[in-house]
């Protein structure tokens, strides 16, 4: 049975990046899910997702995404994208990625970013049988670096090299209560993870 592809892209007030996000990773998967804060975007052939509560608890977005997707599945194999709207995926970035992970029994994956060795955040792709959702205690950093440590305790991680992501924005929104937010999320993390 083919494993059906979707993807989830949470978007707030870039519309411009959004439209460049979801033209890139429409045509490499079977549906998109759309987790917007400020609509209307125009989605074509995507599901919208209303997100209200702002400041955002990014987690809490991930998981109606997620949660949605699974529903679709409907039991079905399935894996999923997660992207930052200001991230913009090469043609064939899903097919690889899940190939990579199919092959080694990864239950996450995402594009090498050179000397970094961490899962890319603002891209990544988990495999939806694995039950994996963001842990909702991290609002604004740190949910993907706590998927990254489940999913290496569920089967791996694995990152595929040759493959560029272009992320237009990295950390410009995180100042002010997001930036707080971060400062908390940190002490959460540490705690969770005896670090």
């Amino acid at each position: 049975m083919k494993r059906a592809a979707y993807a989830i892209i949470l978007t707030h007030d870039r519309p411009q990046d959004f439209q460049d996000c979801y033209k890139a990773i429409e045509p490499q998967v079977d549906h998109v899910f759309v987790v917007a804060h400020q609509a209307p975007y125009a989605i074509y052939h995507g599901t919208p997702i209303k997100y209200d509560d702002w400041p955002p608890n990014i987690s809490y977005a991930w998981n109606l995404g997620l949660k949605r997707a699974e529903q679709w599945a409907g039991g079905d194999p399935y894996d999923v994208a997660v992207l930052n709207d200001d991230a913009i995926v090469p043609p064939g970035w899903f097919e690889t990625i899940t190939k990579a992970m199919q092959g080694t029994g990864a239950k996450a994956g995402a594009a090498a970013r050179g000397d970094d060795h961490r899962m890319a955040g603002f891209a990544f792709i988990l495999d939806g049988t694995a039950g994996l959702y963001a842990d909702e205690q991290f609002e604004w950093w740190y949910g993907d670096d706590d998927l990254e440590r489940r999913a290496s305790e569920a089967g791996g991680v694995i990152q595929v090299p040759g493959l560029y992501v272009e992320h237009r924005h990295p950390d410009s929104t995180t100042v002010g209560i997001l930036a707080e937010k971060a400062a908390q999320d940190n002490i959460r993390y540490k705690a969770k993870w005896g670090l």
